[in-house]
């Protein structure tokens, strides 16, 4: 039923693109953009409520399958609520012909435009105006709700407040005339700001509302810029740039939003983007082919390309075979550059492993120092020494054994007595040279 209601509000401003038109093309299709782009933010705020309560009543056992279902049907929803009008302008628009030999749209003559509003067999023109009017639309209307909305949540609360704390003076006073009312209501007020601030962000609207966590918009907004960048790139090459310009700004509000405007929010772990992964990797291989088949059928550059270099029409099956092996070439491509770069940097992976050598190390230390004589300490606190400096300089050593014909890195000692002779006590190393002593302390044999 969302997906129906979302087809037939854009075949509804696709028509009303078509009769503005009639009097200025470039009009109709800025004005249609806009109008697009507002339906397409209602909608998804409308749907998102729909979603969470469908989710909800599936009754998940985790938090992590909570979130892939919600993102899996909230994405699939706004993939559709907003590309559908750019899928429609770029593959389907003027191909539906009625026996009177013209393409139509609900009654409304349905073809290709030019700038000048002369007939065309490419919609390239159209596409490109129903696409910077959409994203440049969704880039403002998003900003601007993102800073707005938070301080609006934010006064309300507070204001709320205060009508219920004057509910209150006058119960409890209900012989006060209303300027009492109002100065012992500043009074309170004053003393609010002198004790705490605490209760005052309690009034603020939290980062995590109505099911749906405070990150969930944050990157669904990424995905769909990331769409229209992407899916549709020959029509507006400028995306990628209005994009980054855009994130800059999104940074601020984001910071404004998180350290003014919500509550603090609750620390959550997570093991990577998730489902987020996949979306991005989904829409990057889609675009590939729908990039190819903008520039081979909505576009007349390749017939152009190919009439000025070879004197000659493109045929129907070279074009086809142009772009097969262009999309399997920028596929080849992708998969490597997703092969080569690594999920994690190599420094990352080495203080992942450093961290947990330091833990196993600590815990080594305290078994020495609790049970062992004073020569078998020594002893463990060498080895010990010796593994976080073959970590440190790329020697080699096996973490699962202590032998001696484990270690292949330089023989060398360190005075321990400084540092461990209050070690019968746990303790929590604050940098990665807390178990290591200055290069100038350590004494090679």
């Amino acid at each position: 039923t969302a997906l129906a209601g979302v087809v037939a509000v854009t075949l509804s401003i696709l028509v009303m693109r078509l009769i503005i038109q009639d009097v200025n093309v470039m009009l109709g299709g800025a004005v249609a953009g806009v109008v697009n782009a507002i339906s397409i933010a209602i909608l998804d705020v409308m749907f998102q409520h729909i979603a969470v309560a469908l989710t909800r009543f599936e009754n998940h056992r985790t938090a992590t399958q909570y979130e892939d279902a919600l993102i899996a049907k909230m994405f699939f929803f706004q993939f559709i609520n907003s590309y559908f009008s750019l899928f429609y302008i770029a593959f389907f628009k003027g191909s539906t012909v009625f026996n009177d030999g013209e393409p139509r749209l609900f009654g409304e003559a349905d073809h290709c435009r030019n700038a000048a509003g002369e007939r065309t067999d490419s919609c390239m023109s159209e596409l490109s105006t129903q696409l910077t009017a959409i994203f440049i639309t969704r880039l403002v209307i998003g900003n601007l709700v993102e800073y707005t909305w938070p301080w609006f949540q934010a006064w309300w609360g507070i204001e709320s407040h205060i009508k219920t704390v004057r509910r209150e003076i006058r119960r409890s006073h209900p012989k006060w005339t209303a300027s009492q009312v109002e100065s012992e209501l500043r009074r309170l007020q004053v003393e609010k700001r002198k004790v705490d601030v605490a209760e005052h962000q309690a009034l603020m609207p939290q980062y995590e509302e109505n099911g749906v966590s405070g990150t969930f918009p944050d990157y669904s907004e990424l995905a769909i810029q990331f769409g229209y960048v992407t899916l549709f790139a020959p029509a507006f090459p400028l995306a990628a740039a209005v994009a980054f310009i855009s994130n800059i700004v999104e940074q601020r509000t984001d910071g404004y939003k998180l350290i003014l405007r919500t509550q603090k929010p609750e620390y959550m772990g997570a093991q990577d983007i998730g489902t987020w992964m996949v979306i991005f990797r989904i829409i990057a291989a889609v675009s590939v082919m729908t990039n190819m088949a903008i520039i081979g059928f909505t576009s007349s550059q390749l017939d152009e390309l190919w009439l000025s270099w070879f004197d000659t029409q493109l045929t129907l099956g070279t074009k086809v075979f142009i772009l097969f092996a262009m999309e399997h070439f920028i596929f080849f491509v992708q998969f490597f550059m997703w092969n080569l770069i690594p999920q994690q940097p190599s420094w990352v992976r080495k203080e992942v492993a450093r961290e947990k050598t330091v833990f196993e190390v600590e815990g080594k230390f305290q078994d020495y120092i609790k049970y062992a004589e004073a020569d078998d300490l020594e002893d463990g606190q060498r080895r010990a020494q010796r593994r976080l400096h073959a970590l440190d300089h790329g020697d080699l050593y096996t973490a699962d054994d202590d032998d001696e014909a484990n270690w292949v890195g330089p023989e060398y000692s360190v005075d321990f007595e400084s540092d461990f002779s209050q070690a019968n006590t746990p303790r929590s190393y604050q940098s990665d040279r807390d178990v290591l002593q200055d290069d100038d302390d350590m004494k090679y044999n």
